[in-house]
């Protein structure tokens, strides 16, 4: 496994902070775990920023962290990543049992498939039970996939399969940019098949351009979950929360109240 990162390809413990990359960071095509700030973030970090742009890359592209299994706090993306990679995001391209809280991404992202504007997948590892949260992030970058599961804040949540779970949330978030796919786009996320991650109060404004299993919030939920409740899109963007359907019981709908910024959007969902 080739890992890159502007400040380090893999750190292991303690806490990265109070670091930034400028640079541009290009690899080649079979560079795996690739980031603007670290590469294999096993550790936690915060108060760090990307302005660099990042190009190449097979798997786990991050603006910040390529692979990310700690907590991240505070940090932002504002370069832009061109890849054909699977699992790109603007803060990380794969997370695993972490919490990321406070971050943002205004960077141009283009990948194939698993495409967020903050996470690209949610994943667990070894048949166990494991814990994520992306809390309080937001989105205004302009996201693009080549193929499926393309979100304006995660691409993918995975499902349970024999003993390993995700459990876990993602509430108050907020998206501005543009999301385009083939399949399964979302502008909060593109595709779940998880019956029991939280998706709370999230609000997207952003136009949704895909061939098939569209939603202005979630573009493919595959299984029922009661966790999933107060999502809210601009209605002018013309389609349904979820799979393309609203549902009012839960609190799922679109609102007429254009909310430009972040900011905003925090005073506004006090008020649900």
């Amino acid at each position: 496994m080739v890992l890159f990162g502007g400040f380090a390809g893999s750190r292991g413990t303690g806490t990265v902070e109070n670091c930034y990359n400028t640079g541009n960071i290009i690899v080649g095509a079979n560079a795996e775990r690739v980031g603007g700030i670290c590469g294999n973030m096993l550790a936690n970090v915060k108060n760090c920023y990307n302005l660099g742009k990042i190009e190449g890359g097979n798997v786990s592209i991050g603006g910040i962290a390529g692979y990310l299994s700690g907590d991240m706090t505070n940090c932002y993306n504002k370069g832009e990543i061109n890849s054909t990679a699977t699992s790109i995001g603007g803060m990380a391209g794969v997370i695993c049992e972490s919490n990321i809280e406070n971050c943002y991404n205004l960077g141009k992202i283009n990948g194939k498939k698993e495409v967020g504007g903050i996470v690209g997948s949610v994943r667990y590892s070894d048949d166990e039970i494991q814990e994520s949260k992306i809390n309080n992030c937001y989105n205004e970058g302009k996201i693009i996939g080549t193929e499926n599961n393309v979100g304006g804040i995660i691409g993918d949540i995975n499902s349970a399969s024999g003993a390993g779970q995700i459990i876990g949330e993602t509430t108050n978030n907020y998206n501005k940019g543009e999301i385009t796919g083939k399949s399964a786009v979302g502008g909060i996320v593109g595709r779940t098949d998880n019956s029991v991650f939280g998706i709370k109060n999230c609000y997207n404004k952003g136009k949704i351009v895909g061939d098939e299993k569209i939603g202005a919030v979630i573009g493919e939920q595959v299984n029922s979950n009661e966790n999933v409740t107060n999502l809210f899109y601009l209605k002018s963007i013309g389609i349904g929360a979820i799979n393309g359907e609203d549902n009012a019981s839960k609190n799922i709908t679109g609102v007429d109240d254009n909310i430009d910024t972040y900011q905003d959007f925090l005073k506004w969902i006090v008020d649900i």
